[in-house]
């Protein structure tokens, strides 16, 4: 009897396989389909001209876009090159081989269509249960820019603020007082930002490890006093008995994204497009959820 099974290196089939055929039945690519099938391309199809080579189909890149946030490969160029190798991405893609520029570009270019798929998918997983209306809770978290450091013994959060002589110490120890106050008004809301300056500065030897600038300043502005006011809120006995419910609701989700998925910084420049990878990577999540609830739905 033979101990192996046949070993076949050039081994032909008779019929093409289709990929979707290497797929698991509860995959998540499965579901990236029918989600993107559901939404409406159309705004995003308008920007493109008919006149030059035709070009790869929205709902592609979307998938692309969707899968790998979910698989936690942002970049353009991993993304481009699981488009040769992994199954599941070669089933989205549809056999097309995009590279890299075009995955980026399409990303960079379409925040806003891209932002507003986020608001569909919350309304799917509204119709499927996983949305109810309760507590809403408030949190936040630090997702360092482009090329950010910000493990920095310079960065700003190692300034300490003395509320009663108003002004910051360094972390060497030196004074920053107020020297210049103005307003800020962000469409949503207005406020005063005081700006403090180092009075030492010229003379520190670690100034170049702090600023590039003369002088470092620091800009503080009314909310600050209002997340100051929360915290003294939050520990309260009421505050502490709500605090605790985001340690299971609002705070798993940020350690997440950022300890299991290691998005600890962005990849693209610019407020309105960081606001969109930030959904992206909440598409991401709310995803998973949804396959997680199908997959064991009867």
């Amino acid at each position: 009897m033979a101990k192996f099974k046949p070993y076949r290196i050039d081994q032909r089939m008779l019929l093409p396989p289709s990929l979707h055929d290497f797929i698991p039945a509860n995959h998540l690519a499965r579901l990236i389909v029918r989600v993107v099938e559901k939404l409406n391309t159309g705004a995003i199809e308008d920007t493109y001209s008919e006149l030059g080579q035709n070009t790869y189909h929205p709902r592609v890149l979307i998938k692309l876009l969707f899968y790998g946030y979910a698989a936690g490969e942002r970049s353009g160029r991993v993304i481009a090159r699981r488009c040769e190798t992994d199954t599941a991405y070669m089933s989205l893609a549809q056999m097309y081989r995009p590279d890299f520029r075009t995955i980026n570009d399409f990303r960079k270019n379409n925040t806003e269509g891209l932002s507003q798929y986020f608001v569909d998918i919350v309304r799917m997983c509204k119709e499927l249960g996983l949305v109810r209306i309760g507590q809403i809770n408030i949190d936040s978290t630090n997702i360092n820019r482009v090329a950010g450091r910000k493990l920095n013994k310079y960065h700003q959060d190692h300034f300490t603020y003395d509320k009663e002589r108003d002004e910051y110490r360094c972390p060497e120890g030196f004074r920053l007082r107020a020297y210049k106050v103005r307003r800020q008004d962000a469409g949503y809301g207005r406020w005063r930002q005081v700006i403090y300056k180092g009075l030492s500065c010229p003379s520190c030897g670690k100034r170049d490890l702090c600023t590039t600038q003369r002088y470092r300043t620091i800009a503080r502005d009314d909310r600050k006093e209002l997340l100051e006011e929360m915290r003294k809120r939050s520990e309260t006995p009421e505050g502490q008995k709500k605090y605790t419910k985001r340690l299971y609701t609002v705070e798993p989700i940020f350690g997440h994204l950022k300890h299991n998925l290691g998005y600890r910084h962005f990849l693209i420049r610019g407020l309105e497009k960081v606001r969109t990878e930030f959904k992206l990577m909440c598409i991401r999540y709310n995803l998973k959820k949804m396959n997680q609830l199908l997959a064991t739905t009867p």
